[in-house]
């Protein structure tokens, strides 16, 4: 037994880096109309593997007594309601409602949706669920055209994120696909739970338990150890080592260095979120015979043609779809660099030679081998391009968004710290369905170096909750950090462009590093969405759908546009809707008042109205008229 750093560890003959175990699946629930989900907020005890144990905050599901760290994997519908019952049975102070830009209240949490398009009154973090048995329903009425996606779901009360994020309360959220959804079938077979090749999502997890950086300097990370000592701690880690090598680490799934199958000569998905608070990594396959597309970033399927990658880049928060492809058999290690590929900076940068293992295995005699997706995915209206529409009220660009922090005396947005929610102070505010360009980037830190290691200043990611956003230029020629066009909802600040358009809700939208100790430490904010009695948007005019039969004389397709009309055929047009246009009005009715040739009546007495009778007067002329 050996002592470090005041834990206890016993060290292991054999490298860390030779677990290689299966990647477990996370159990699953599936979140539907008829179904609450209980997520119970206690202490626990977690380990990774034989090589750490520990105690800590964590999520435990639906009665059971067992820590989740991380939590469960959570399906949502398009279309229905799910209602996520969050009870906090820690034992703690309340906090009361208290605000302010460090670290405190550590037993009190709330629940944030990373990646939903709902309403912001339904991902709602200013919810505060106190120790001791507070409860909260969070309700989400999924749109019905809310795109499939890779998503997840972290604790995000403002003071104590960080710590309970990094105490593994945070798990993988899918959207599962509207069921009139129509995925190509090359991606059909990629997404599907009955592929045999299928790899269980990924959720990679940062373990922090010493610090690193430099204390007096803004490049500076707290340990979980670190955190919990600032704040009113009740729950001390107790950790007991097996391998003194884990004290700064990343799991896949809970499992450290585990190894994914796939087979040779077929294209399989790899779907990863990044679950992360505090750094960035860059993964590499190291071997030449495995290939790497990006099919979706974010939660949001990309256009044609899908992106070549030599690494894959994640942001703190950032969730990937990639497709790899191998030609020969073998093991390969998967490694984090912090100097290859395009770095939004080199000091939160992770170096790992062994995050996780790719086994290719040979292809069946009797297998078929399955190329690269070659098929677009569609996207919803609400993720309709904005590369070429006008942007503000007025047509102008809107703002520029700073992170600033550290070496200018505070952390906060455009100069300011996060004010508190109910104090009436936004970042900005803008109107519902229009389209705004933004300028995000590092107040005072200048990108002036490119290519690997290309900033040693930390590019604080920006996040926004509910709405994602575009990137119209992101100032990565590779697309492999950021890809001009794509749908992000966390992004680095590499003084880039983007445009988002606030559509089908109002009210607060949180915005905030995702740096989460710098979040906790006030670099966050609000903006606000009002209707500005702007119209929405027109639907586009839907068109008759009417297809003859082929072998018979009718229509085996029957709508029409009103939703009403059914499809008709003749021999003439075949299948056709009827003629909706009105018939043209009737003429205008004149009176018609005739005298007799011989007496003196009227032979003709209609008048306009089809109502009054003509008279007759010796005296007028005419003679037979209608009254007045």
């Amino acid at each position: 037994m050996v002592s470090k750093g005041g834990r206890v560890a016993a060290m292991l003959t054999m490298a860390v880096a030779a677990s290689g175990a299966a990647l477990r699946e996370l159990p699953t629930l599936d979140c539907t109309d008829e179904r609450v989900i209980d997520i119970v907020v206690k202490e626990g005890d977690a380990s990774i593997e034989d090589l750490l144990q520990f105690k800590t905050r964590a999520y435990h599901f639906e009665g059971s007594d067992d820590a989740a760290v991380p939590g469960h994997t959570i399906k949502m519908h398009p279309g229905t309601t799910c209602t996520l019952r969050v009870t906090n049975n820690l034992d703690g102070v309340a906090c009361n409602g208290q605000h302010s830009n460090d670290f405190h209240c550590p037993d009190t949490t709330t629940l944030h949706t990373h990646g939903l398009h709902v309403s912001p009154t339904e991902d709602n973090i200013d919810t505060h669920i106190e120790p001791n048995g507070g409860t909260h329903d969070y309700v989400y009425h999924m749109p019905s055209d809310h795109l499939m996606g890779t998503h997840w779901y972290h604790a995000h009360h403002h003071g104590s994120t960080a710590m309970q994020v990094g105490s593994g309360m945070a798990g993988i959220l899918l959207v599962e696909p509207a069921a009139d959804y129509e995925l190509p079938a090359s991606l059909q077979e990629l997404y599907s739970d009955d592929d045999v090749h299928r790899v269980p999502p990924m959720m990679f997890f940062h373990h922090q338990f010493t610090n690193f950086g430099n204390d007096q300097t803004i490049f500076f990370w707290l340990s979980q150890q670190e955190l919990l000592s600032q704040t009113e701690n009740n729950v001390p880690m107790n950790e007991v080592w097996l391998d003194t090598q884990l004290d700064d680490f990343y799991t896949v799934n809970g499992q450290y260095n585990p190894r994914v199958t796939v087979t040779q000569n077929v294209a399989t998905l790899l779907r990863m979120v990044h679950g992360g608070g505090s750094k960035h990594i860059t993964l590499t396959v190291n071997s030449a015979a495995c290939s790497l597309k990006l099919i979706a970033r974010d939660g949001v399927f990309h256009s044609l043609p899908y992106l070549d990658l030599e690494t894959i880049h994640f942001q703190s928060g950032t969730r990937a779809d990639v497709a790899i492809l191998c030609t020969q058999t073998g093991v390969f290690s998967v490694s984090s660099s912090s100097t290859v590929g395009l770095q939004p900076s080199t000091i939160n940068g992770h170096d790992q030679s062994d995050v996780f293992e790719v086994e290719v295995v040979a292809l069946p005699a009797n297998g078929v081998a399955r190329a690269m997706p070659t098929s677009e995915a569609p996207l919803p209206s609400y993720l309709s391009s904005l590369m070429n529409d006008d942007v503000g009220v007025g047509g102008q660009e809107v703002s520029v968004i700073d992170f600033t922090g550290g070496l200018r005396g505070g952390w906060g947005i455009n100069g300011v710290p996060f004010p508190g929610f109910g104090a009436g102070e936004y970042v900005e505010t803008f109107c519902v369905d229009t389209t705004y360009e933004m300028q995000i980037g590092n107040q005072g830190f200048p990108l002036n170096t490119q290519g690997p290691g290309m900033s040693m200043i930390p590019r604080h990611p920006y996040h926004q909750h509910v709405n994602h956003f575009q990137i119209i230029d992101g100032g990565d020629p590779s697309g492999s950090v950021m890809r001009d066009g794509e749908w992000r909802d966390v992004a680095p600040t590499l003084d880039s462009v983007i445009r988002f358009r606030p559509v089908h809700f109002t009210g607060e939208i949180v915005v905030h590093c995702h740096l989460l100790q710098h979040e906790d430490q006030g670099m966050m904010g609000l903006y606000r969405v009002d209707d500005c009695g702007v119209p929405p948007p027109t639907p586009p005019t839907p068109a008759d759908s009417c297809t003859q039969n082929t072998n018979r004389n009718s229509c085996i397709s029957a709508t029409c546009t009103d939703g009403v009309t059914s499809c008709v055929w003749d021999r003439t047009s075949g299948c056709s809707c009827p003629s909706t246009v009105p018939p043209p009005p009737p003429p205008t009715p004149v009176d018609d008042c005739a005298q007799h040739t011989t007496r003196m009546l009227c032979v003709s007495s209609t008048c306009s109205d089809g109502v009054t009778g003509c008279v007759f007067n010796r005296n007028s002329d005419p003679t037979c008229s209608c009254p007045p």
